[in-house]
């Protein structure tokens, strides 16, 4: 094959893509155009974000309950009493963490222990 030949075959190459180009992306605007309209009739992305947002309600919740716990810890640490209230305090407090943690992992807290 010599240089005229390789170069025609290089523009009916350009020339090919040139006229695929515009159908091709005219076809994807108009795959896009259609996906936009039907999206807001399903109500999918709706439900999504709201679950998203209960997400992180939990999250922000038991993010809250963690800062509590620990503030109950540094208390505990600094407290004055028997050594078995203390350690008392200590179990409680663990156990709060234990329902916590499960609370995370999508099961429902533990009851409080009968006294």
């Amino acid at each position: 094959m010599g240089p005229i030949e390789a170069r025609r075959g290089r523009a009916s190459i350009i020339v090919l893509l040139s006229l695929l180009l515009p159908v091709l992306a005219g076809a994807a605007l108009a795959g896009c155009r259609r996906q936009a309209a039907v999206a807001p009739a399903s109500g999918g992305d709706a439900a999504q974000g709201a679950a998203y947002q209960s997400e992180a309600e939990r999250t922000k919740a038991m993010e809250e309950k963690a800062r509590e716990l620990d503030k109950k810890a540094a208390d505990i640490q600094n407290m004055e009493g028997t050594e078995q209230e203390k350690i008392d305090a200590v179990n409680k407090l663990e156990q709060e963490r234990q329902d916590l943690n499960k609370t995370g992992d999508g099961a429902a807290p533990a009851p409080p222990p009968q006294q």
